[in-house]
């Protein structure tokens, strides 16, 4: 699949995403499909009647060549205008969105769980990718270099204080390619569906009903599965009570994190930035929120096992001159998203979708 259908990817996943799934072991996901899952002309050809197409030449399948053939039909889940979405397209979005779902603290179990349920979404949401890929060429868009020097430098401004895209990539596997290549469909999107520019008033009025105060707090976890034991759960609470010992005794918050905790922040010694109260799963925020700064909490059970917290800052919502430029970029994503949804309805009826027996939604 071309890149662009990781753009769509990036709406309906982030939707799966946020529907199951927490961030950084703890907090409920912020993208909304994808999802957040999560994570929309086609050519819009008119259906041509058969007598009307040339005469092809007929062509023997040898007994040689037919399991060849036959292994290539049974590879294609879904055909859009002719052109497939194989199994190998899919396996690839649910290996990326698998990946999420156990970067944010699911078993294995749970992960096979999510697959299933979500797998017919997934290919609806491939199906709408390969139609808005198809627009943007059928439009001949194009994105200049200054174009994704533009959209870079802008998603450079969205990143949390202290993030970089050397962490990004340490700690999300995302790299600098990766995210150019990602902007400029990105950029495509934006060129199809020609987004108004919001208004002073609709930035304003966003700030003023979200604006939050703030912490930037570390952890450590030790997880604890639902299907764990008793005597296993009990382990895991005597674990770490003896790690907030050491912490008490003076020992370095960071080290222990990157030697016992179970979430992948702990590359990062912990540190899990800043959120805003809605941000994390409850007796996490509640926690985090409760805590004087620079003080660590006893230990505190939430679905995911047990978590020594460390409340390291705490801040009033930034001036909205400093966030103007977020709140646009979100509202103009958030524009782009939803008419990207109306056209995929659109071109959905124009074009020619044929299911496999196997995957027919009917």
């Amino acid at each position: 699949m071309n890149s662009i259908a990781n753009i769509f990817k990036l709406g309906l996943a982030m939707l799966v995403i946020s529907a199951v799934s927490v961030t950084f072991c703890i907090g409920d996901d912020e993208v909304k499909t994808e999802k957040e899952s999560d994570a929309p002309v086609n050519k819009i050809t008119a259906d041509v009647a058969a007598e009307d197409q040339p005469v092809q030449e007929k062509t023997d399948v040898t007994a040689e060549d037919q399991p060849a053939k036959d292994k290539a039909d049974n590879n294609i889940l879904v055909t859009v205008d002719g052109q497939p979405i194989t199994k190998e397209d899919l396996q690839t979005t649910l290996d990326e969105l698998s990946k999420r779902w156990k970067d944010a603290g699911r078993s294995d179990a749970e992960v096979s769980q999510l697959v299933m349920l979500y797998r017919p979404q997934i290919i609806e949401m491939l199906v709408a990718s390969k139609l808005i890929e198809n627009a943007c060429e059928a439009q001949a868009i194009v994105v200049s270099d200054k174009e994704l020097e533009e959209a870079y430098n802008s998603f450079l401004k969205t990143l949390p204080p202290g993030m970089t895209i050397e962490k990004l990539e340490k700690t999300h596997g995302v790299t600098e390619e990766k995210i150019k290549k990602e902007l400029t469909e990105q950029v495509k999107l934006k060129k199809l569906v020609k987004p108004e520019e919001p208004s002073e008033d609709d930035i304003r009025e966003y700030y003023e009903a979200n604006a939050q105060t703030e912490v930037r707090a570390r952890h450590i976890l030790l997880k604890v599965e639902k299907s764990d034991s008793d005597e296993t759960k009990a382990e895991q609470l005597k674990k770490i009570k003896e790690i907030k010992q050491q912490l008490d005794d003076g020992a370095d918050f960071a080290k222990l994190a990157m030697e016992h905790s179970d979430c992948p922040s702990k590359q990062e010694g912990g540190d899990l930035g800043f959120f805003a109260a809605g941000r994390m799963v409850k007796p996490f925020s509640d926690a985090a929120f409760a805590l004087e700064v620079n003080k660590v909490s006893e230990p505190v059970e939430t679905d995911f096992g047990f978590h020594l917290i460390e409340t390291l800052e705490k801040r009033t919502p930034p001036p909205l001159d400093e966030v103007r430029e977020n709140v646009k970029h979100m509202l103009t994503e958030r524009q782009i998203q939803h008419a990207s949804m109306a056209m995929v309805e659109e071109l959905k009826a124009k074009a020619k979708i044929e299911y496999s027996e196997k995957e027919s939604t009917d």
